[in-house]
């Protein structure tokens, strides 16, 4: 008989640190959805999350003006984070220049 996946987790002592680490690639790739979202597809080839910790979004920027646009829409990105990720638990954005 096969167990599902969930069921194999609640066994694991690691599976807060699994869930966490799935909940936080969940987000990234949300976080990057809404990037494109709020600015076109050209973001793309300036900025993209990269990871989370601390509850917050690290983005990878190779730009300071793009990376003050982001900060300057951070509100509504977080809320369109949010929005389509009700659980998730973040607070703000930092930069990885």
């Amino acid at each position: 008989m096969m167990d599902s996946l969930g069921n194999l987790l609640s066994h694991n002592p690691f599976k807060k640190a699994i869930m966490r680490g799935v909940e936080s690639a969940e987000i990234v790739e949300k976080a990057n959805e809404v990037l494109t979202q709020v600015f076109g597809e050209a973001i793309n080839e300036h900025a993209h999350a990269a990871y989370t910790k601390h509850n917050r979004i690290f983005i990878a920027c190779l730009s300071s003006t793009v990376a003050q646009e982001i900060r300057l829409h951070e509100k509504r990105i977080l809320e369109l984070i949010l929005q389509q990720i009700p659980s998730a638990r973040i607070a703000g954005i930092s930069f990885i220049v």
